[in-house]
């Protein structure tokens, strides 16, 4: 396949992808004047913290089994994969739902330990913590659909599953605390029943991929040996973001916690579109990686640069604009949120050249040394966090961010050229960073002297400049910015129409 027609490929699933993500960032967006009025920071820190412990414990219930099927997927014959599907659905249900059930009575001893200084009495605390727990089951099925569908290509089936929760979540909660006033905790009562439903909804899905498969415990036990490889990995990445979240908990204040993650959910703004063409970009990664040769490798690493371009353009976009958005849309209690932002939006573009860069690790099953890069920035961050946060607040956990997400990235650099060598175009990607660094600088010097509507006129100029001053670098060239073009051209087309997967 042609570069241009791999552009063109993930393109065309990235930007199925992108309305699945931009939709929920819009509604989220219309709605935050609403929830930041009835919530208090202290209700929002609820939320936040609850967050924060559903995204460990999902992790520790589905025993990497999923990330074993998205390495083994491209690598099985087709024949084959009806079986591994069912076998995954049933096992994923069975073994969910025993660890549930552990931690559901380990509550009894543990919620307070787990979810402190948050508003609540003990009973409801508890009752917090087996909500969190259940919602993680429901939500390890959903995730079998999602990859399932994607790993499928069928974009539109995986966004509308996706839309599917964050609609029920959206309308439930605000039922719950606009109308009932049910707080922090009603609103985390909705996302825990809009999750029920999306699950229910996967498990359909996926039988019906699962064809005329069965359950063969043999294939279980292999893609269970191959996925708890993944954990230490996938579970320290989630670990960093918690313990954090934690930490600010206990050190600080849950209003502190509040406040921070409305910094945070601007700056995760960055993982919608990572994530996306992370989503649409395997399939086409892993079929460069299975050819290996010279030009298959060269191929891999002009799509590397151009992702990593577009990942420091949107960091630039986010940290300019998103401090903005919060004093516009968020109640006056939230503002000091608007200052922290920047500094996650750093952490995020780190986050970026991570996901590029594991992606050969991913590939040949290297699970431990993924593990090697989220542990060694889980101890950083969590170093960082004890240091900073007792005198600095929010902006020392988002400082000890930026360091653990520097550390994974790193490392996994080292370790993906020793696993999958690629001919890195170093001086194109130094000159992208340097130019988006450059905007950003003056931004930041000048943007703050200005009155709102000058200010704002200035960032969208700036913005608007990234383009032609790559190209004027040499960091893309005219054949690619005219792929661009046609691109958002027919993207632009395709948002009037139904988008097919």
């Amino acid at each position: 396949m042609s570069l241009g027609k791999s552009v063109a490929r993930i393109g065309k699933l990235s930007s199925v992808y992108l309305i699945g993500s931009i939709i929920p960032m819009i509604v989220g967006f219309a709605l935050m004047p609403v929830f930041t009025r009835y919530l208090y920071t202290e209700q929002m820190g609820i939320v936040n913290l609850s967050a924060r412990i559903m995204g460990p414990v999902s992790i520790l219930i589905q025993l990497g089994v999923l990330y074993s099927l998205k390495s083994h997927f491209f690598r099985m014959e087709a024949s084959a994969r009806p079986q591994v599907i069912k076998t995954v659905l049933v096992g994923q249900i069975v073994q969910a739902g025993l660890i549930c059930v552990v931690l559901s009575v380990a509550g009894i001893w543990i919620s307070g330990a787990m979810m402190p200084n948050l508003p609540l009495s003990p009973k409801m605390v508890l009752g917090l913590w087996l909500i969190v727990i259940w919602g993680c089951f429901f939500f390890s099925l959903m995730r079998v659909g999602t990859m399932l569908m994607q790993l499928l290509e069928r974009a539109v089936a995986c966004v509308s599953l996706k839309l599917l929760k964050y609609g029920l979540q959206v309308g439930l909660g605000l039922v719950a605390v606009v109308w009932l006033g049910w707080g922090g905790l009603g609103r985390q009562q909705a996302i825990f029943a809009a999750t029920v439903v999306a699950g229910a909804v996967a498990v359909v899905l996926v039988k019906r991929c699962s064809g005329g498969g069965r359950f063969d415990l043999a294939t279980y036990k292999r893609m269970l040996a191959t996925g708890i490889s993944f954990i230490p990995h996938t579970l320290a990445a989630s670990l960093s973001l918690s313990i954090n979240a934690w930490l600010l908990n206990k050190l600080v204040t849950a209003s502190a916690l509040g406040v921070y993650g409305i910094a945070l959910a601007f700056a995760q703004l960055m993982e919608f579109p990572l994530a996306s063409f992370n989503n649409a970009a395997y399939p086409t990664l892993a079929g460069l990686m299975s050819d290996g040769g010279r030009e298959a490798r060269r191929h891999q690493s002009r799509l590397y640069t151009l992702l990593i371009s577009g990942f420091a353009v949107l960091t630039l976009g986010v940290a300019m604009f998103a401090p903005i958005l919060i004093k516009i849309l968020a109640h006056a209690r939230y503002h000091e949120a608007a200052l922290v932002v920047p500094v996650l939006t750093v952490a995020y573009l780190f986050q970026g050249f991570y996901v590029v860069a594991g992606v050969p690790v991913f590939y040949v099953g290297g699970g431990l040394w993924l593990a090697a890069a989220t542990l060694s920035g889980l101890l950083v961050n969590v170093v960082l966090a004890f240091l900073l946060i007792p005198r600095y607040g929010m902006y020392g956990a988002a400082l000890a961010v930026v360091g653990c997400f520097a550390t994974r990235f790193a490392v996994i650099a080292v370790v993906g050229q020793r696993k999958y060598p690629l001919p890195w175009q170093v001086g194109a990607i130094f000159r992208a960073l340097a130019a988006a660094g450059v905007l950003a600088a003056v931004d930041f010097f000048v943007a703050p002297r200005l009155a709102f509507l000058p200010a704002f006129g200035l960032k969208v100029l700036l913005l608007l400049a990234v383009a032609p001053l790559m190209w004027a670098l040499g960091v893309v060239n005219t054949r690619e910015v005219a792929w661009l073009r046609r691109l958002v051209a027919e993207k632009t087309r395709s948002l009037l129409k139904r988008p097919r997967s």
